[in-house]
């Protein structure tokens, strides 16, 4: 089935492209759509760091993809220092560990 992610910040600067159509296999997750954009060399270092959104809602890792679905992949914000980065990583962190889903 076919997933457009939208690339946002630095992301997009690394990709070269703001845009991008990726085919996963039927009942994918979030996580599948990490590995798959993984594969690319210029992004494989940022991904696990993002943070992935249909429409304006955060979905978790193990949300269930549905075939024309449109994701924002959103790279951490960081800062001198990186505390808002670390800040951010750990509320993600705690949200995906929680098992929160898109309702």
């Amino acid at each position: 089935m076919k997933i457009e992610v939208q690339f946002w910040g630095a992301l997009a600067r690394l990709a070269g492209e703001t845009r991008r159509e990726v085919v996963v296999e039927e009942d994918a997750t979030v996580a599948d759509l990490m590995r798959v954009l993984a594969q690319d060399a210029s992004i494989c270092h940022c991904v696990e760091q993002c943070a992935f959104s249909i429409g304006t809602d955060i979905v978790p890792l193990t949300h269930t993809l549905q075939d024309g679905d449109q994701l924002a992949a959103l790279p951490p914000v960081s800062s001198p220092g990186g505390s808002a980065d670390q800040a951010w990583h750990t509320k993600r962190t705690q949200f995906h560990g929680a098992g929160h889903t898109r309702t």
